[in-house]
């Protein structure tokens, strides 16, 4: 009779061990299922993924436009389409007829970044209309140690040291790169060791910059067109400062749930120009009345 008993325990166990087995299986098999779905997510992305939205919403916030003149302007287009993983939309710069117009776009740091720890820079350009040379320049705001100041100016034209469109193709976007290494500047004013520019030489890297050992610190950087650029139109894209990309696209805000399903969170960021990284991301911020933010795409 003993033996029966243990028999019947024996089974009893081997019965526990194989149900145990079949719930680790079905948990294996879930997290499989779940794996497609994640990567049909991930492929579905329509920016980059390290890349933040630029919308109109953010101006004011953490971009600001106070420096657009008279006869300037800044447009978030979809007239040019936009470089590969940024979307569909590009700011546009624009200028009329007058030397003093100016179009300008600046994002300011939350945090100075030292001018040697610089390693990223580029940027997306596309020439619509105006001189063979015209193209939107990419500019470093930088300040010293003694409180001066001056804009470090990028422009593609000027990059084998004399005034010549060669880089700068019409009705095609081209990407400016190695900007950091290899790039040239001139500066908008004297100081920190550099002399101002005008618009021209004397020309500088910023390991120049660097070297003239004046605790250059970059606090922002901005596009900018004019003044000195009448009757031109220019777009750009895709800003990389750092390693953070900045992709510009005119997004609006959702003020209801409905707006966040059937893909519409794609096209929607929250009030400081986030992105969400799905529907439920949209639908909480929507139920939280703003504040659960975005998580950025």
């Amino acid at each position: 009779m003993r033996w029966v008993v243990q028999l019947v325990l024996l089974m009893i166990t081997v019965g526990l061990i194989s149900a145990g087995c079949d719930s680790v299986t079905d948990s294996n098999q879930l997290a499989d299922e779940s794996e497609p779905y994640h990567q049909a997510y991930t492929e579905s992305l329509p920016f980059s993924d390290h890349s933040h939205i630029v919308s109109e919403n953010n101006l004011g916030v953490d971009w600001f436009s106070d420096e657009t003149r008279e006869g300037g302007a800044l447009a978030w287009v979809t007239d040019y389409g936009a470089p590969a993983g940024l979307g569909e939309y590009a700011i546009e710069l624009s200028t009329v007829d007058e030397i003093a117009s100016k179009a300008n776009i600046r994002y300011e740091l939350s945090e100075g970044v030292s001018l040697g720890d610089v390693t990223e820079l580029s940027y997306w350009t596309y020439q619509h209309e105006g001189p063979g040379l015209a193209a939107v320049s990419y500019q470093l705001y930088v300040v010293f140690d003694d409180d001066s100041w001056t804009w470090l100016v990028y422009e593609p034209y000027w990059q084998n040291g004399v005034a010549n469109p060669d880089p700068v193709e019409p009705k095609i976007w081209q990407h400016q790169s190695d900007i950091a290494d290899e790039g040239i500047f001139w500066s908008s004013h004297t100081a920190g060791g550099l002399d101002a520019g005008n618009g021209g030489d004397p020309f500088y890297t910023l390991d120049d910059v660097v070297g003239f050992e004046t605790g250059a610190t970059v606090t922002a950087i901005a596009l900018n067109l004019g003044s000195g650029n009448p009757a031109w139109t220019v777009a750009a894209d895709g800003v990389n400062f750092n390693g953070k990309v900045f992709n510009f696209e005119s997004l609006a805000t959702p003020e209801d749930k409905a707006e966040c399903k059937n893909g519409g969170w794609e096209n929607l960021v929250d009030e400081d120009g986030n992105g969400f990284r799905n529907q439920g991301d949209c639908v909480s911020y929507v139920a939280s009345e703003g504040k659960s933010r975005g998580g950025g795409r």
